[in-house]
């Protein structure tokens, strides 16, 4: 593809964890700030969004939770990708609903987001921002439930651990100078 920034595969097993299902598998960026969405096996573009004025910083498939996949359309099993969460160069994620490709903004932040991550349940994302906090975001409301606060500079780079236990689940976070927070 010409002009390709970013590239994004994901097949439903890699989402969330188990068998995989059809829907939404490849999304490329393009430096005019496009989403192409394509069938994973194919290749076939099924949709573009068009009209970002900021550049693209981060986007993450987010599984659509078992508790609610067998309510609202997501297939038996839940695993289907069921949103895109989209950071790109302002302080909101836009949340995208793959079937009718309504959008969300989450708000909350004061400066440009510049990492997502999804929990392997789909339930949860994680934003990292230059204004040198965490969020988590309930991924099914939308709203914040969690700041992680303390760096002194921005934070680059976000992600949840691989396990999600009844006890909790792990949160890895880094800003410069090199500060790691759990």
């Amino acid at each position: 593809l010409p002009g390709l920034k970013y590239l994004l595969h994901c097949n439903a097993a890699s989402a969330a964890g188990g068998a995989s299902a059809s829907g939404p598998g490849i999304v490329a960026v393009t430096e005019d700030h496009n989403l192409l969405i394509h069938a994973s096996e194919s290749l076939t573009l099924n949709r573009t969004l068009v009209g970002y004025n900021d550049e693209i910083t981060d986007l993450k498939f987010v599984a659509k939770p078992p508790s609610s996949a067998a309510t609202d359309g997501g297939n038996a099993s839940g695993t289907a990708p069921a949103q895109l969460a989209v950071a790109t160069n302002s302080e909101q994620i836009r949340l995208f609903e793959l079937g009718s490709m309504g959008c969300r903004l989450l708000t909350g932040h004061s400066d440009v987001v510049l990492c997502v991550d999804v929990s392997r349940s789909g339930s949860l994302i994680a934003s990292a921002s230059k204004d040198s906090t965490v969020r988590i975001w309930d991924a099914i409301v939308g709203n914040c439930v969690g700041r992680c606060v303390g760096h002194l500079e921005a934070v680059g780079a976000v992600a949840f651990g691989g396990k999600e236990e009844a006890r909790g689940l792990s949160l890895i976070h880094i800003s410069e100078p090199t500060r790691l927070g759990m």
